[in-house]
């Protein structure tokens, strides 16, 4: 239950270029705005409505009420030799993007991360596909600290079955995001039973594990679970390549 909500509006132009048949690069430039607006935990002289936001206050009070900007530079590198995206059997995709802020916005970071997915049939026969995938990023204060918004965050798009920015550091029930993270995946999908094939469902079973760490913010935050601890999930899914395009099941 988060005390706060946010707001971005802001444009991005980017440059691919190819490099070889499986290589490319991308610069690109975004500029954002960004409003933290108090989502009414608190009244207007931020007493407290009903929650225990002792520790939360003052991380509250710093980001709220205020327009942030963000003018980042961007670098990409991208790798990808995946045979089918609809429905991949074999492949390696793998990208590493790097991004400046500083030049102009209330931002100052160097930011690096990273992602791969191998993709591998196990079977021929029975059409069983594996996967293993991993991410890591990390981001460096290039001035005294981080916003919130500067900092890394990680949740159910990463390791399925968390919230969404359910995984790293908190103030009080507010994810703040860590300067540092590490994830990976193993997947395995097959044709479900039963089912024709050219209906275009699969079955899956996974297992997803990250971490999420970290915290240079303005002032004492008073953070928790800045120390690296893994977090972790098994699971399976239903995939349907479907008419309006890939979409996903899991639990």
């Amino acid at each position: 239950n988060s005390e706060y909500d946010y707001e971005e509006q802001g444009a991005t132009v980017r440059v691919t270029a190819p490099i070889t048949e499986d290589l490319a690069t991308t610069l690109r430039y975004t500029y954002k705005q960004i409003d933290y607006i108090e989502d009414g935990a608190f009244g207007a002289d931020n007493s407290p409505g009903g929650v225990d936001n002792t520790v939360a206050q003052p991380y509250i009070d710093a980001i709220t009420g205020s327009t942030w900007s963000q003018s980042i530079i961007g670098h990409s590198i991208v790798y990808n030799t995946v045979d089918d995206r609809q429905n991949p059997h074999e492949g390696i995709y793998a990208s590493f993007t790097q991004e400046y802020a500083g030049l102009g916005g209330d931002s100052d970071f160097y930011k690096v991360y990273a992602r791969a997915k191998m993709f591998y049939t196990l079977s021929d026969e029975l059409d069983v596909v594996g996967s293993l995938s991993g991410s890591a990023g990390h981001v460096v204060a290039l001035g005294d600290n981080l916003n919130v918004f500067d900092q890394f965050k990680i949740g159910g798009k990463e390791v399925r079955g968390f919230a969404n920015s359910g995984i790293g550091p908190r103030m009080g029930d507010d994810a703040i995001g860590g300067t540092t993270y590490f994830t990976a995946s193993a997947e395995a999908t097959f044709p479900l039973p039963a089912v024709p094939q050219d209906l275009g469902f699969r079955g899956a079973v996974f297992a997803d594990a990250g971490t999420l760490y970290g915290s240079k913010l303005s002032g004492d935050t008073g953070a928790d679970g800045t120390s690296m601890s893994i977090r972790a999930s098994v699971g399976a899914g239903v995939l349907w390549n479907s008419p309006f395009g890939a979409l996903r099941f899991d639990y």
